[in-house]
């Protein structure tokens, strides 16, 4: 079942870059300063997202530590738990699409945006949550 999509009417200015694109689809209140932005990233956006790519330890942009494991060692179950004490921990399913993406509890995977080590996630209602990957130095 598809979680409903967020109506968005969007300038073909804003559509021929993809920050302003993004900033039109959150919801974003000034379009126009993402406009020419320069992005600068050099890391290669993920075509596929595999259930083993988004295994391991992750730190999410809402101050959550994130853990994402297999529920069922034959089956892709994925669980996502997210830490951030005092708080009792959050546990979210990881479920895959039939589009080839993934849902993490109500938001969406924006494979276009996301690369190996960070993940972007965008809710219906224009929310934007990202996972940066942890390394092991950062368990030190």
């Amino acid at each position: 079942s598809a979680l409903p999509r967020k109506k968005t009417r969007i300038s073909a200015a804003a559509a021929a870059e993809p920050l302003c694109l993004m900033a039109a689809m959150a919801g974003g209140a000034d379009a126009a300063y993402w406009q020419g932005h320069q992005w600068q990233s050099t890391a290669k956006p993920i075509v596929e997202v595999t259930s083993q790519d988004l295994l391991g330890a992750w730190a999410d942009s809402l101050g959550n530590a994130v853990i994402v494991s297999s529920a069922d060692a034959f089956q892709p179950k994925l669980e996502a738990i997210l830490s951030q004490p005092p708080r009792k921990d959050i546990h979210l399913t990881l479920r895959p699409t039939e589009e080839g993406g993934w849902v993490c509890g109500n938001a969406w995977l924006d494979v276009a945006w996301s690369t190996p080590t960070k993940l972007h996630w965008i809710t219906a209602d224009g929310r934007v949550s990202v996972w940066v990957r942890l390394k092991p130095e950062d368990f030190k």
